[in-house]
């Protein structure tokens, strides 16, 4: 039994599943919620035991199945904790006062619970630190919930672009930006073609019938005539460069003349291929590709927001949260798609009434139904909050944050935290320490088979970013103010 993955039973007190992953699921039934404690206990001891024998002997190695064995038996103990702290929650709010025998027996085991979590905790810790991956400068995470991605490398060569680096803080360049960088690039090339054709023009000149250099010319002269006195050989050096300095200039001023034509020509043919350039090059982006995306709502005169378009948007951004660690975030990503699921049975009963996300609350309304667990009011309030926390935690990274544990929860402040009791918040504060890094992130941004990283991926994904921020603030603005005009806000926590 100690090799089994063993999990508490959500409603039951006494019943404990033994599940031997991909092979058998079986469950025992203790006489009492004091019993299947000791069983707890006893097949916690037996793990350990268990993960004692195997040890490996290297020194400084640890073997996979110790640590994995070692978060199964954390796993458990942390469900039995938060269930019985519910079972606390729910015997303290069931009558006022609270029925103390309830209280008495939601609260006998809780003691022992925490510390054999805490002791479990500790274990892990221990193996954690005596762990070379753990210890290794150059691993940047060794935790198996969070795989290390590693970076495409970019398959597209980009011409007759200047290459910039973008810093993340700052705004997007437009387009004309660009080009005005690219054009100053060019001009300094032409330039150096221009000189280039005078060099070769010169070195040319005396097969082209243009005067020698003085040396060739005081050897002509010496061979057809007697020799001259030193007067004579200097005034016919100074002469003959005289000569040459102006033929060289009348030789400059036409190139120059020419150049200057063909430089005003190749700018503007290359200023329209930098155009087109910048537009048939977009790097594509996870913002830029969602079907449907909240860039694409199209609102209702009287700011309505319809009902399948707005749940596609949310559909397509599911995604997101596993970018984020699908296993940390799995809690988030669950409700989400359960709200909804919510609003989409809610549509089905009546899509034309229900055309818009007002016109189904307002109905709800009507009905004195907005205020049950399972209304669409209530769906679509939690929706808003986790929308709202996203756009934050974008707006966060569009800034230039860094650090992505201080962007989540710098977003989960100003969003869900309010409406989230201690043990809520608590299991947050444990997710947000299993965010990759920031690279990482933007990284997986990118769409499999295009660029993911360069300044022309953030620089298209910054500005994708930029727009889907914009959109999706529009939404959850025309949603708040529609909640706080129908009284529809709630302050209670989970």
């Amino acid at each position: 039994m100690s090799v089994c993955d063993i999990s508490v039973h959500s409603t039951d007190r006494c019943r404990l599943d033994l599940i031997i992953p991909g092979e058998q699921h079986f469950y025992i039934r203790a006489s009492s919620p004091q019993e299947r404690q000791q069983w707890l206990v006893a097949l916690g001891t037996a793990k350990a035991s268990l993960t004692t024998n195997k040890t490996t002997e290297q020194a400084g190695e640890i073997s996979p199945d110790i640590v994995r064995t070692k978060k199964s038996e954390l796993r458990l103990y942390c469900d039995l904790l938060m269930q019985q702290v519910h079972s606390v929650k729910t015997a303290a709010n069931e009558s006022t006062p609270p029925d103390v025998q309830k209280l008495d027996d939601a609260t006998a085991l809780l003691s022992a619970t925490c510390d054999t979590f805490i002791n479990t905790l500790e274990d892990c810790m221990r193996i954690a630190n005596a762990s070379i991956k753990y210890e290794s400068p150059h691993r940047n995470q060794s935790d198996p919930s969070f795989p290390v991605v590693t970076l495409k490398q970019p398959q597209k060569k980009h011409t007759n672009r200047m290459s910039k680096s973008l810093s993340l803080s700052e705004k997007v360049h437009t387009f004309p930006e660009r080009l005005s960088a690219s054009s100053r690039t060019r001009s300094a090339s032409e330039t150096s073609f221009s000189n280039s054709d005078l060099s070769e023009t010169d070195q040319s000149s005396p097969r082209s019938g243009q005067p020698r250099s003085p040396s060739h010319t005081e050897d002509s002269k010496s061979n057809q005539s007697q020799p001259l006195t030193q007067n004579s050989n200097v005034q016919n050096s100074n002469a003959n460069g005289n000569s040459l300095e102006r033929t060289n200039r009348v030789q400059i001023d036409q190139n120059s003349a020419n150049s200057d034509g063909h430089s005003s020509s190749m700018k503007r043919v290359q200023s329209e291929e930098e155009f087109k350039d910048a537009i048939d090059d977009k790097v594509p982006t996870f913002f830029s590709t969602m079907n449907p995306s909240f860039m694409d709502l199209q609102l209702g005169t009287d700011g309505g927001i319809p009902v399948e378009m707005f749940l596609g948007s949310c559909k397509s951004l599911v995604p997101f949260f596993d970018k984020l660690n699908s296993k940390a975030f799995a809690p988030v990503k669950m409700d989400f798609q359960g709200n909804i699921r919510k609003l989409h049975q809610k549509f089905t009963t009546n899509p034309s009434t229900y055309s818009t996300l007002q016109n189904m609350i307002i109905a709800e309304m009507n009905s004195n139904q907005q205020h049950l667990s399972s209304s669409a009011t209530v769906a679509l309030l939690w929706m808003k909050r986790s929308l709202e926390f996203i756009k934050e935690f974008l707006a966060e990274m569009y800034k230039g944050e860094q650090d992505l544990s201080t962007a989540a929860s710098n977003s989960y402040s100003r969003s869900l935290k309010p409406f989230h009791g201690w043990v809520v918040r608590g299991v947050f504060a444990v997710a947000v320490k299993a965010l990759p890094y920031r690279n990482v992130f933007l990284s997986m941004l990118g769409v499999e088979g295009d660029e993911s990283e360069g300044s022309d991926f953030m620089q298209c994904l910054m500005s994708d970013m930029e727009n889907y921020i914009t959109a999706l603030d529009v939404v959850i603005k025309i949603l708040n103010d529609f909640y706080r005009l129908h009284s529809l806000e709630s302050n209670d926590q989970i």
